[in-house]
């Protein structure tokens, strides 16, 4: 089974993600989750699609993200780190 696993950030708070919402999208379902975020992806091995919806109202759109990496999102800037995921 393919993770990926997202961590948000506010960029202008040192509190985490809370209050923010990542959406994600693989084929024809979509998954929605809140902060430190770990979603199952099946037999596929990428999200096609990643929104997250920022607690100020921002909608911040990420392209497709590959299974098994750790991924963090901060508030304005996107993508900030990737790490490779390892049971």
């Amino acid at each position: 089974m393919n993770l990926l696993l997202l961590t948000l950030a506010l960029a202008a708070l040192d509190c985490g993600g809370n209050g923010a919402v990542a959406r994600i999208r693989v084929g024809q379902r979509t998954m929605t989750g809140e902060v430190r975020l770990q979603f199952g992806l099946g037999a596929a091995t990428e999200a096609q699609a990643v929104e997250v919806q920022w607690p100020g109202g921002a909608l911040e759109t990420i392209g497709a993200l590959k299974g098994g990496q750790i991924v963090t999102i901060t508030e304005g800037k996107g993508v900030t780190a990737v790490t490779r995921y390892t049971q």
